[in-house]
Protein backbone atom coordinates (compact mmCIF):
# COMPACT_ATOMS: atom_id res chain seq x y z
CA UNK A 1 0.00 0.00 0.00
CA UNK A 2 0.96 3.99 -0.68
CA UNK A 3 1.00 5.72 2.37
CA UNK A 4 -2.43 7.94 0.70
CA UNK A 5 -3.95 4.43 0.46
CA UNK A 6 -2.46 3.92 4.39
CA UNK A 7 -3.90 6.91 5.41
CA UNK A 8 -7.63 6.48 3.99
CA UNK A 9 -7.55 3.54 6.11
CA UNK A 10 -6.61 5.50 8.94
CA UNK A 11 -9.85 7.50 8.34
CA UNK A 12 -12.00 4.90 7.28
CA UNK A 13 -11.21 3.33 11.26
CA UNK A 14 -11.09 6.74 12.47
CA UNK A 15 -15.38 7.02 11.31
CA UNK A 16 -16.32 3.75 13.21
CA UNK A 17 -14.14 4.88 16.29
CA UNK A 18 -15.22 8.76 16.90
CA UNK A 19 -12.68 10.75 18.67
CA UNK A 20 -9.44 9.10 18.55
CA UNK A 21 -7.68 11.52 16.76
CA UNK A 22 -5.21 13.55 18.63
CA UNK A 23 -5.82 16.56 18.59
CA UNK A 24 -5.51 19.93 21.43
CA UNK A 25 -1.90 20.66 22.27
CA UNK A 26 -0.14 18.28 19.61
CA UNK A 27 -1.26 21.23 17.44
CA UNK A 28 -0.67 24.11 18.96
CA UNK A 29 2.74 24.17 17.89
CA UNK A 30 1.35 24.74 14.66
CA UNK A 31 -1.19 27.11 14.53
CA UNK A 32 -2.40 29.04 17.95
CA UNK A 33 -6.01 29.04 16.76
CA UNK A 34 -8.03 26.02 18.50
CA UNK A 35 -8.65 23.14 15.33
CA UNK A 36 -11.92 21.78 14.94
CA UNK A 37 -11.92 17.84 14.98
CA UNK A 38 -12.51 16.38 11.61
CA UNK A 39 -11.49 19.75 9.38
CA UNK A 40 -9.94 19.77 6.08
CA UNK A 41 -7.22 21.87 8.49
CA UNK A 42 -6.98 19.08 10.86
CA UNK A 43 -6.94 16.46 8.33
CA UNK A 44 -4.25 18.34 6.74
CA UNK A 45 -1.91 18.40 9.51
CA UNK A 46 -2.78 14.88 10.76
CA UNK A 47 -1.56 13.39 7.38
CA UNK A 48 1.74 15.72 7.34
CA UNK A 49 2.28 13.99 10.72
CA UNK A 50 1.51 10.68 9.69
CA UNK A 51 3.70 11.05 6.57
CA UNK A 52 6.61 13.08 8.10
CA UNK A 53 7.40 10.42 10.69
CA UNK A 54 7.79 8.11 8.07
CA UNK A 55 11.43 7.04 7.28
CA UNK A 56 11.70 7.94 3.63
CA UNK A 57 10.38 11.73 4.58
CA UNK A 58 12.09 11.96 8.01
CA UNK A 59 14.97 14.88 7.31
CA UNK A 60 17.78 13.34 10.54
CA UNK A 61 20.01 15.74 9.68
CA UNK A 62 17.39 18.50 10.25
CA UNK A 63 15.91 17.32 13.22
CA UNK A 64 19.40 17.48 15.03
CA UNK A 65 19.79 20.43 13.94
CA UNK A 66 17.00 21.73 15.74
CA UNK A 67 17.36 19.31 18.07
CA UNK A 68 18.01 21.65 21.72
CA UNK A 69 20.90 20.27 23.32
CA UNK A 70 19.97 19.57 27.20
CA UNK A 71 23.17 20.78 29.34
CA UNK A 72 23.80 18.30 32.11
CA UNK A 73 23.83 18.33 35.33
CA UNK A 74 27.06 18.71 36.66
CA UNK A 75 25.85 17.94 40.32
CA UNK A 76 25.17 14.25 38.82
CA UNK A 77 28.31 13.43 37.98
CA UNK A 78 30.36 14.93 40.81
CA UNK A 79 28.18 12.65 43.10
CA UNK A 80 29.58 9.76 40.76
CA UNK A 81 33.14 10.99 41.24
CA UNK A 82 32.91 11.15 44.95
CA UNK A 83 31.14 8.30 45.13
CA UNK A 84 33.69 5.73 43.07
CA UNK A 85 36.72 7.74 43.35
CA UNK A 86 36.69 7.94 39.63
CA UNK A 87 39.05 10.75 38.36
CA UNK A 88 38.15 13.49 35.62
CA UNK A 89 38.76 11.21 32.70
CA UNK A 90 36.98 8.17 34.04
CA UNK A 91 34.33 10.82 34.85
CA UNK A 92 34.22 12.30 31.62
CA UNK A 93 33.53 8.73 30.21
CA UNK A 94 30.87 8.26 32.03
CA UNK A 95 29.28 11.02 30.37
CA UNK A 96 29.94 10.04 27.13
CA UNK A 97 28.72 6.51 27.45
CA UNK A 98 25.73 8.34 29.57
CA UNK A 99 24.76 10.81 26.73
CA UNK A 100 25.17 7.70 23.77
CA UNK A 101 22.82 5.11 25.55
CA UNK A 102 20.39 8.17 26.02
CA UNK A 103 20.49 8.73 22.59
CA UNK A 104 20.15 5.40 21.49
CA UNK A 105 17.00 5.06 23.90
CA UNK A 106 15.47 8.21 22.87
CA UNK A 107 15.56 6.20 18.82
CA UNK A 108 14.57 2.80 20.23
CA UNK A 109 10.68 3.21 20.27
CA UNK A 110 10.51 4.54 17.04
CA UNK A 111 12.89 1.78 15.58
CA UNK A 112 11.23 -1.76 17.29
CA UNK A 113 7.70 -0.38 15.24
CA UNK A 114 9.52 0.50 12.15
CA UNK A 115 11.14 -3.17 12.42
CA UNK A 116 7.20 -4.73 13.35
CA UNK A 117 6.48 -2.65 10.53
CA UNK A 118 8.92 -3.76 7.74
CA UNK A 119 7.69 -7.73 8.98
CA UNK A 120 3.83 -7.12 8.66
CA UNK A 121 3.04 -4.14 6.13
CA UNK A 122 2.79 -6.81 3.32
CA UNK A 123 -0.32 -8.35 5.44
CA UNK A 124 -1.97 -4.72 5.78
CA UNK A 125 -1.29 -3.42 8.78
CA UNK A 126 -1.04 0.04 8.78
CA UNK A 127 1.87 1.87 10.93
CA UNK A 128 -0.11 5.29 12.24
CA UNK A 129 3.01 7.02 12.91
CA UNK A 130 3.35 10.68 13.84
CA UNK A 131 0.90 9.98 17.02
CA UNK A 132 -1.95 10.74 15.01
CA UNK A 133 -4.28 8.20 17.18
CA UNK A 134 -4.55 7.95 21.02
CA UNK A 135 -2.67 5.11 22.52
CA UNK A 136 -2.82 3.29 18.79
CA UNK A 137 0.47 2.74 17.43
CA UNK A 138 -0.59 -0.07 14.68
CA UNK A 139 -3.99 -1.01 13.19
CA UNK A 140 -5.59 -3.80 11.14
CA UNK A 141 -9.11 -4.26 9.52
CA UNK A 142 -10.62 -7.52 9.66
CA UNK A 143 -11.22 -9.88 6.96
CA UNK A 144 -13.55 -12.07 8.91
CA UNK A 145 -17.34 -10.60 7.84
CA UNK A 146 -17.98 -8.65 10.61
CA UNK A 147 -18.88 -4.75 9.84
CA UNK A 148 -16.26 -2.31 11.30
CA UNK A 149 -14.20 -5.15 13.10
CA UNK A 150 -10.39 -3.65 13.69
CA UNK A 151 -7.62 -4.99 15.64
CA UNK A 152 -5.71 -2.39 17.42
CA UNK A 153 -2.39 -1.98 18.72
CA UNK A 154 0.19 -0.50 20.73
CA UNK A 155 3.78 -0.86 20.89
CA UNK A 156 5.59 -0.57 24.64
CA UNK A 157 8.94 -1.57 24.77
CA UNK A 158 9.42 -2.76 28.21
CA UNK A 159 6.31 -3.89 30.58
CA UNK A 160 6.88 -0.92 32.84
CA UNK A 161 6.93 1.43 29.66
CA UNK A 162 2.85 2.51 29.90
CA UNK A 163 2.27 5.93 31.25
CA UNK A 164 -1.34 6.73 33.06
CA UNK A 165 -2.75 9.07 30.57
CA UNK A 166 -1.93 6.16 27.77
CA UNK A 167 -3.54 3.25 30.14
CA UNK A 168 -6.16 5.62 30.30
CA UNK A 169 -7.23 5.56 27.02
CA UNK A 170 -6.89 1.90 26.86
CA UNK A 171 -9.23 1.04 29.52
CA UNK A 172 -12.54 -0.30 28.17
CA UNK A 173 -10.74 -0.77 24.64
CA UNK A 174 -10.13 -3.95 22.09
CA UNK A 175 -6.93 -2.62 21.84
CA UNK A 176 -4.00 -4.24 22.68
CA UNK A 177 -0.92 -3.64 23.98
CA UNK A 178 2.43 -5.71 23.52
CA UNK A 179 5.82 -5.11 24.81
CA UNK A 180 8.85 -6.40 23.87
CA UNK A 181 11.00 -7.38 26.99
CA UNK A 182 10.32 -8.08 30.90
CA UNK A 183 11.82 -4.95 33.21
CA UNK A 184 12.13 -7.59 35.91
CA UNK A 185 13.73 -10.86 34.36
CA UNK A 186 15.93 -11.50 31.10
CA UNK A 187 13.47 -12.58 28.98
CA UNK A 188 11.20 -11.57 25.58
CA UNK A 189 7.66 -11.31 24.77
CA UNK A 190 8.09 -12.00 20.70
CA UNK A 191 5.70 -14.83 20.99
CA UNK A 192 2.81 -13.04 22.00
CA UNK A 193 3.35 -10.56 19.28
CA UNK A 194 3.70 -13.65 16.60
CA UNK A 195 0.32 -14.27 18.35
CA UNK A 196 -1.32 -11.47 17.43
CA UNK A 197 -0.09 -11.16 14.12
CA UNK A 198 0.64 -14.34 13.03
CA UNK A 199 3.97 -13.78 11.66
CA UNK A 200 6.35 -15.70 12.18
CA UNK A 201 9.67 -13.72 11.28
CA UNK A 202 9.12 -11.32 14.64
CA UNK A 203 11.58 -12.41 17.04
CA UNK A 204 14.68 -10.71 19.28
CA UNK A 205 17.39 -12.38 16.70
CA UNK A 206 15.72 -10.51 13.85
CA UNK A 207 15.20 -7.01 15.34
CA UNK A 208 18.77 -7.37 16.84
CA UNK A 209 19.98 -7.49 12.76
CA UNK A 210 17.70 -4.55 12.42
CA UNK A 211 18.97 -2.62 15.09
CA UNK A 212 23.33 -3.26 13.76
CA UNK A 213 21.42 -2.31 10.33
CA UNK A 214 20.26 1.26 11.78
CA UNK A 215 24.12 1.46 13.48
CA UNK A 216 25.80 1.10 10.25
CA UNK A 217 23.50 3.45 8.36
Amino acid sequence: MTLEEEFKIIKKFEKNNQSIFTEGKPFNKYRSKKIIYRSKEHLKILKERFMNDRPEFKDKSKSDKNKKSVIPDKAIYEYIKEKHSFTDEDTKLVKTYHNIAMDAENRFGYYLEEFIYSKIKSENWVWCTGSILRSIDFIKENKDNKKNSWIMLQIKNSDNSENSSSSKVRKGTNIKKWFRRFSTRDATNWDKLVEITSNQTLNEENFLEFLRGKAKN
